[in-house]
């Protein structure tokens, strides 16, 4: 039935459209600017398959057949033109599709400017032949050969360009097998603020008309328009450059008939609608791919794109925006790196989304989100009296082995969940849960802990996560940098800073790391301070470089953040933010991380390898790493924990794990820095060794950035 439909609204539209040409072309003079059959067997075979192609011979010959009083050619030319339209368009779609691999209605910039592309230069090549058979039967010579082709050609591509765009996006949507396949529209254009924007393109039309029959001259017409159309191009993408394209040309076609004059040469007419469709077709698919990539990158920033739940910033965003009593769990895989030894990093990734489905599937959540690598959350609405139930329905869920590759594998989670009731304070409702779950893991892992005032026996924990939730919050956090520097030579110059962490806090002043790094790395928050300091760093290195300041910038990564799988993406999406070559980031890892998992640091540091950043392990010498170990980690730099810097100018022993430590980088191929120097002897000591980069009080303390822009310039006058 749909085939049958499709067959007689073809035949019809192309009729029909070829009578209005002759109709139009026939009546004083006029001259009809596009030619509308090329378009629709285009979008016929496009559209519906190569197996309609055969309809173009039968729509040419069905004009003369039913009207022969408009039909000045012989029956077996209407076969030949029905011939090459059906080939050549099947071939223009074969390329499109195979080849190009564009999609209508039109996705990209480059599905647009491809379409033009071929809209113009496949209608020459198949005009050819028309042109040919014209200039044979009516004679002429090369100069109507020439007239014939360009006709039959420019008639082909103002169809194409006007007609196929306007079918592609609004009859497409409607007739697909599957309608969800159509990209829903970019933006949103009330109805009042459309009909005001095409009230404004038919005004400029005929004012611009107007001035062509006044006797102005053409240009008018031609340049006028073009205002109103960009901005509808500019204000709404394609969805309103192309009803736009097709009202502003077949209104001058229809003004044209009705009004015709000397002025405008139909070269004129068909060149104002070729640069009108174009320009109009570019502009709004660079608008609406550019709002569709600030929609996906929106979407991005709330979205974990492993498991494709909300992340931790959606979670926050969906508990600002709910009033009521809710409960709301935070869970953790109990001993993530344990299970995933033996995995591949595909398999790893595999078990977090099978991890994902599993809590996407619990019955009665109002909210799921995947808010760090290892750990969920789940917002149920309802009150106090179903948190335990709550509880352990959640661990019910992990009961069952998760099958992933060949693998059976067990998990058991730890759960803090916390109770809001009215406007939900959601920082105060993730600090709580965050609390729980962090009085879980340290009761034992595989349990639910519900949050209560009296939970932390100490004040101190309850308030040290409550004071780093507000730090966050506060933006009390700040990064001092404490140059790196490098033998060159004889001499030491800077040619890094080591990013390193501070808390401004309220009552206390400024806390270096170890008065709350331990518990900060224990909480979901630890990420999420890891990705600012990430953020800060890079910021910091494009002011730095744009005032001709060329150092790398050593980070810190948190041992959680460092196996986190979006790091790389993190660390990319920052870089080309600021213009950043990856080069310019050194990633420390603490060696105990290296030392403790077997397979996941090893994939993340090739990650970030391959990513164009260096990576250094840090504080080595206290993680108890093996030679074998390091040789599988491919890291760049070795940082020497200061413990074995310290004496090494006055004990021997000291000065001998000192050389062992530069022989074992020596033999990895890694470059050595030793940190904490505090005097001249050790300097040279060092230098005497071969550690080619340094790092000490003795050589410069910590500083804001301000104070270290001040200290650079002083040393380098």
């Amino acid at each position: 039935m749909q085939s049958i439909a499709v067959v007689a609204i073809y035949l019809a539209a192309w009729v029909g459209s070829d009578l209005l040409g002759a109709f139009y072309n026939g009546s004083h003079g006029t001259f009809y600017p596009w030619y509308l059959g090329a378009a629709l067997t285009f979008y016929l075979i496009y559209t519906f398959g190569y197996e309609y192609a055969p309809l173009a011979v039968l729509a040419e010959i069905t004009r003369p057949v039913l009207f022969p009083s408009t039909a000045h050619l012989r029956f077996i030319d209407y076969l030949e033109f029905g011939a090459i339209a059906a080939v050549g368009y099947s071939l223009v779609v074969l390329v499109l599709k195979r080849i190009l691999a564009i999609r209508l209605p039109f996705e990209t910039f480059q599905d647009a400017a491809n379409f033009c592309g071929v809209a113009i230069v496949a209608p020459l090549i198949l005009a050819l032949i028309p042109g040919a058979i014209a200039v044979s039967i009516f004679g002429g010579g090369w100069q109507h050969f020439l007239r014939e082709v360009v006709s039959f050609w420019v008639g082909d591509t103002l169809g194409l360009l006007v007609l196929v765009p306007i079918l592609a996006t609004y009859v497409t949507p409607r007739i697909m097998p599957n309608p969800d396949e159509a990209p829903a529209p970019v933006f949103d254009i009330k109805v009042r603020e459309r009909l005001l924007l095409y009230a404004t393109v038919v005004g400029a039309t005929l004012l611009g008309y107007a001035a062509v029959l006044t006797g102005v001259s053409g240009d008018p017409l031609r340049y006028f328009v073009f205002l109103p159309l960009m901005w509808m191009a500019a204000r709404g993408g394609l969805r309103l450059a192309i009803p736009g394209i097709f009202l502003t040309d077949a209104l001058t076609s229809i003004l044209n008939y009705i009004f015709p004059t000397t002025s405008i040469h139909p070269i004129d007419l068909q060149t104002f609608i070729v640069i009108s469709a174009i320009s109009s077709l570019s502009v709004g698919a660079l608008v609406d791919q550019r709002a569709r990539a600030e929609r996906q990158t929106r979407a991005l920033a709330f979205t974990n794109s492993l498991s494709g739940l909300p992340n931790r910033r959606g979670l926050e965003r969906w508990l600002e925006r709910t009033e009521g009593a809710l409960l709301l769990a935070l869970i953790d895989i109990d001993h993530m790196k344990l299970t995933n030894e033996g995995l591949t990093r595909a398999a790893g990734d595999e078990l977090l989304k099978r991890i994902a489905e599993r809590c996407n599937d619990f019955s009665g959540a109002d909210f799921i989100a995947h808010v760090s690598a290892d750990e969920f959350a789940m917002a149920v609405r309802g009150g106090m009296e179903t948190a335990q139930a709550l509880g352990q329905r959640i661990g019910e869920i992990f009961e069952e082995p998760i099958a992933v590759e060949e693998h059976e594998l067990y998990v058991s989670v730890s759960i803090g969940i916390a109770f809001a009731n009215g406007p939900t304070d959601y920082e105060e409702v993730l600090r709580h849960a965050d609390l729980a779950m962090y009085r879980a893991k340290q009761s034992g892992r595989g349990r639910a802990v519900l949050y209560s005032p009296d939970l932390a026996d100490e004040k101190r924990t309850l308030s040290l996560a409550t004071e780093l939730h507000a730090a966050v919050r506060n933006r009390e956090f700040v990064l001092f940098y404490q140059p790196i520097f490098e033998f060159i030579g004889e001499n030491l110059r800077c040619t890094g800073v080591e990013a390193l962490l501070r808390w401004n806090h309220p009552r206390l002043g400024f806390l270096e790391p170890a008065a709350f790094l331990d518990f900060l790395e224990n909480m979901t928050l630890a990420e999420r301070v890891g990705l600012w300091v990430l953020g800060e760093a890079a910021r910091q290195a494009r002011e730095w470089l744009d005032a001709d300041i060329d150092l790398q910038v050593w980070i810190n990564l948190f041992p959680r953040q460092a196996l986190d799988p979006q790091l790389p993406n993190q660390i990319k999406t920052l870089l080309d933010e600021h213009g950043l070559s990856p080069s310019r980031f050194v990633l420390e890892i603490v060696e105990r991380v290296i030392a403790e998992d077997t397979n996941d640091i090893e994939r993340a540091v090739r990650a970030l390898r391959n990513l164009g950043t260096m990576t250094a392990i840090d504080d080595f010498g206290t993680g108890h790493s093996s030679l074998a170990r390091l040789r599988e980690v491919p890291v760049d730099v070795m940082k020497i924990d200061q413990q074995f810097v310290a004496r090494c100018e006055i004990d021997d022993k000291a000065s001998g794990v000192v050389q062992a430590v530069l022989k074992i980088a020596q033999e990895l191929r890694l470059r050595p820095l030793a940190e904490g120097i505090e005097n001249e002897a050790q300097l040279e000591r060092l230098r005497f060794y071969g550690c080619r980069y340094v790092q000490g009080y003795f050589l410069a303390r910590p500083m804001r950035a301000d104070d270290f822009f001040r200290w650079l310039t002083a040393t380098r006058v």
